[in-house]
């Protein structure tokens, strides 16, 4: 939030560009996104787990050490020992990094 509040309050981006680049690595969270991105890319029983949770319609159960360890990197939120993605900026960019790491 407050990278918002700072990069719009000194006209570095507008609020459309902003919305619009936020979940991509050119955004504004590109250094946050990428840090994730490469925790995942080393564990892909983990990117698994985060990709079942983002295409999930409801809160699924994960296996006690991932829902552990989305949980602690702020990529999930956990209620009843079930999980959903944390936020709407990491379901956007996870959905398609997770799904390019897929296909390689």
């Amino acid at each position: 939030v407050h990278l918002v509040i700072y990069y719009l309050s000194q006209e570095k981006i507008t609020l459309k560009e902003l919305l619009k680049t936020a979940p991509t690595s050119t955004g504004i969270y590109a250094n946050h996104l990428n840090r994730h991105q490469e925790k995942l890319s080393e564990d892909s029983e983990l990117a698994l787990a985060l990709s079942k949770v983002i295409v999930a319609t409801e809160p699924i159960l994960l296996e006690p050490i991932q829902a552990y360890k989305l949980n602690s990197m702020g990529l999930i939120r956990l209620t009843n020992n079930k999980a959903v993605i944390s936020c709407q900026l990491y379901r956007d960019y996870f959905q398609q990094t997770l799904k390019e790491m897929s296909n390689r």
